[in-house]
């Protein structure tokens, strides 16, 4: 059975201006996810380097040879731990975390700068209240957010996986539909957020000739999003496990993405940062599906 042609485009079903808000509100949201996750890291190194000796390592080389001593904060005198190792070890971990927690603080310090920056904000407002006028005034705001080529995927009409339609039994509330209600949802939330996407598309997969063939040569992604880096994250999601060999194909299929190059605009593989997944319990809430957001159109720079 043959599936009706569409483009990415198509599933731009709401205000064009909605774009420009919520895509520079979601890329604002990436700077707090990032200081969350580096206070998370602090602590933990903080925790661990609360449960080591108190004590500085000291290393002398004298004539060819090699010896340790640690000597305790606050103190000036040494002990010799050559034989221990197992102690060299730990003193050394000890003072490359308080490295990585001075480290870690600054970064916290300059991230917070910028968060809380009165220049900051007011750039920002700058650009949604520019890109809010050329909504206004019926530009197509996806022509100024995307590249040329990124655009040129956006009109090119593709044609989505002919197998199984049957299974084609939930809908997005833009009318686009999907195979699973997981899947549903994560278009609603593209959708919303106004970033166009396509559905169920061929992957091209390239093969040098040199090795073994990809395990399939008719993948279909569940999504495909501009992203940032002005290429194409492919996105897959996996919430049927339950289904006989469905984790050996999944990883299989993973495994071809990077293995082989995969393209989708003129000249430009695919980056391993362009391919992201998320899985069954990742979808439930609004927040963890804008995480999922984020990994598509920031790919390579949110973990």
């Amino acid at each position: 059975m043959k599936s009706e042609m569409r483009t990415a485009r198509d599933t731009l079903v709401i205000n064009n201006g909605a774009i420009q808000l919520n895509y520079l509100n979601l890329i604002s949201v990436f700077l707090k996810r990032a200081i969350n996750i580096e206070k998370k890291t602090l602590n933990s190194m903080k925790q661990e380097l609360s449960l080591l000796e108190d004590c500085q390592l000291h290393i002398h080389r004298r004539n060819g040879k090699i010896t340790f001593g640690c000597v305790q904060i606050g103190d000036t005198r040494e002990t010799g731990i050559t034989k221990d190792i197992d102690r060299v070890h730990e003193l050394a971990r000890c003072a490359y975390l308080r490295d990585c927690i001075k480290a870690s603080e600054l970064q916290i310090k300059r991230m917070e700068r910028v968060r809380d920056s009165a220049d900051s904000a007011f750039l920002e407002s700058q650009l949604m209240t520019k890109l809010g006028k050329y909504a206004d005034a019926d530009l197509d705001i996806c022509r100024i957010i995307f590249t040329q080529e990124q655009n040129e995927w956006l009109d090119e009409p593709y044609s989505p996986n002919p197998f199984h339609q049957e299974n084609l039994k939930y809908a997005t509330r833009g009318g686009l539909p999907m195979r699973s209600k997981s899947e549903a949802r994560i278009g609603n939330r593209l959708e919303d957020m106004g970033l166009p996407y396509r559905y169920d598309d061929l992957v091209r997969i390239i093969s040098d000739g040199r090795g073994p063939q990809p395990y399939k040569d008719n993948y279909f992604a569940d999504f495909k999003v501009p992203n940032l880096l002005g290429g194409i994250t492919i996105h897959e999601h996996f919430g049927a496990f339950q289904i006989d060999n469905y984790a050996d194909n999944s990883l299989r299929k993973l495994n071809d993405y990077h293995d082989y190059t995969v393209v989708e605009l003129s000249g430009r593989p695919l980056s391993s940062d362009e391919f992201t997944w998320s899985f069954e319990n990742e979808v439930t809430l609004q927040d963890d599906l804008d995480k999922i957001l984020l990994k598509m159109i920031m790919p390579g720079f949110f973990y």
